[in-house]
């Protein structure tokens, strides 16, 4: 389960959007309404 101020790592596309590389990202807080959406 995600928390706020968690350290994940995020797939960090390429300028192509084919591949990516990852990356650490912090967990700011969860976005309101009805989707699972985070801001990193």
């Amino acid at each position: 389960m995600i928390q706020e101020g968690q350290i994940v790592l995020f797939r960090f596309p390429y300028a192509d959007q084919k591949d990516g590389k990852l990356r650490p990202a912090l967990v700011v807080r969860q976005l309101p309404g009805a989707y699972d959406d985070w801001l990193i």
